[in-house]
């Protein structure tokens, strides 16, 4: 076997950003809405990683069921690998899983698991998750036949990367409730696997996760880390660090720039603002709600133009925010919109968080940042987010005490260590 890398931090928690096509056109007239000359939709597009000096996660998680909706991603990942595709440092590792929401209905998961190996391999992953099948609530009479397809596909996938394989294998653990999910780790465990993903817990409670961790770590083995699937709360992160947790993935810091009702800036104090939602006046479904409220597209389309500048104005010589603030509030009420809040919209307008942030983003945005409108503001503001909780969740470990060093490639394939 070739000799491994450490891929991890090993002082604490390491964060994986889910890759779901979250690019922006790097030189978008904000002033005029178009695009960069000549643009070429994803290929002059930037990542994250190529807006920061520094990424801000410490890997990225692929899922194949999502990156395979679209042939020609597929098909150019598998031509380039992974990091090139990506335009990722190899320094950063890329963690490779099947995607299981993607085929949660199903009755079997749609991969081989010779497939996925194999799939790996071709893509070039730094860690590979075996082919696992979620447990779907409500549905009792499938839950054993998921838990033990699951387990299966983890002792095969095993056992084929007891061969020349240039990744860690990471098992997935299903369950149902935290004696399942113990019972589970305890089977990857003897199959040989220091590396251990628990899924299917985003939509469960904290309190369930950490008593879930907590009958995991009863019987995990002191050299085998955990991994959580979609889950990173900050407020819980030392307690699941503290349980035997050394990975998380999750992309809801960014998605909320545009998910969140009221809470789409963060800042690294732990405050959330709302977001200055001003929709796009030549857009079919705005149009569509005004023409409902008798509002013509001129007289939308003037509102709209006025109240950006009006917020440019602003952002140089920032007065009168409760009277730019009634100013949002009507015109979104004109495109039928009647959630937004003046509490927030006055609260985001006073504190201006913006100007108090030193990401490139917000340095050379300014008020644009905060304007909810199209993906290059939304995206960026989910950018910056990431940014935000990437930072804090360094912070949090800075003065924690160094853990023993991380399995390399070749000691994580390697059973009994």
């Amino acid at each position: 076997m070739k000799k491994g890398r450490n891929l991890f931090v090993p002082q604490r928690i390491n964060y994986f950003l889910p890759d779901w096509d979250d690019l922006v056109d790097p030189g978008f007239d904000f002033i005029g809405e178009i695009s960069s000359p000549g643009r070429r939709n994803n290929q002059d597009d930037y990542y994250a990683h190529e807006i920061f000096p520094c990424p801000p996660y410490d890997g990225i998680l692929i899922s194949r069921a999502v990156t395979e909706k679209k042939k020609i991603k597929g098909q150019l990942m598998r031509k380039k690998g992974v990091h090139a595709f990506l335009r990722l440092p190899k320094k950063i590792p890329v963690m490779g899983d099947c995607g299981a929401f993607e085929y949660i209905d199903l009755p079997n998961p749609p991969y081989s698991v010779e497939n996925v190996h194999q799939y790996y391999c071709s893509i070039g992953v730094d860690i590979g998750v075996s082919v696992d099948h979620l447990i779907v609530k409500g549905k009792e009479e499938e839950k054993k036949h998921r838990f033990e397809i699951t387990l299966q596909n983890a002792a095969h996938f095993f056992r084929l990367c007891q061969r020349d394989t240039p990744f860690i294998p990471l098992g997935a653990a299903q369950g149902w409730d935290p004696s399942s999910y113990a019972r589970a780790v305890t089977e990857l465990q003897k199959m040989g696997y220091r590396r251990i993903g628990l899924g299917g817990l985003v939509r469960t409670s904290s309190r369930d996760i950490i008593e879930i961790l907590s009958q995991v770590n009863l019987i995990r083995r002191p050299d085998v880390r955990l991994h959580l699937f979609g889950i990173a709360r900050p407020e819980h992160i030392h307690t699941y660090w503290k349980l035997g947790v050394s990975s998380v993935d999750s992309a809801s810091f960014l998605r909320q720039a545009w998910l969140s009702l009221d809470k789409n800036y963060f800042t690294g104090n732990g405050k959330f603002y709302t977001a200055l939602r001003v929709p796009q006046a030549l857009r079919k479904p705005v149009q569509e709600k005004a023409n409902k409220l008798n509002i013509s597209q001129d007289k939308l389309l003037e509102r709209e133009q006025t109240l950006l500048k009006n917020l440019r104005s602003f952002d140089q010589e920032p007065k009168n925010f409760e009277a730019l603030a009634d100013e949002i509030i009507e015109y979104n009420r004109m495109t039928g919109n009647t959630r937004v809040k003046q509490k927030a919209v006055v609260r985001t307008l006073r504190s201006q968080p913006w100007k108090k942030c030193s990401c490139p983003i917000c340095q050379q945005l300014g008020i644009e940042v905060i304007i909810f409108r199209g993906n290059n503001r939304n995206r960026r503001r989910g950018f910056h987010n990431t940014r935000v909780f990437y930072q804090q969740l360094k912070e949090k470990f800075k003065k924690k005490a160094a853990k023993p060093a991380e399995p390399t490639i070749n000691q994580a394939c390697l059973p009994g260590l």
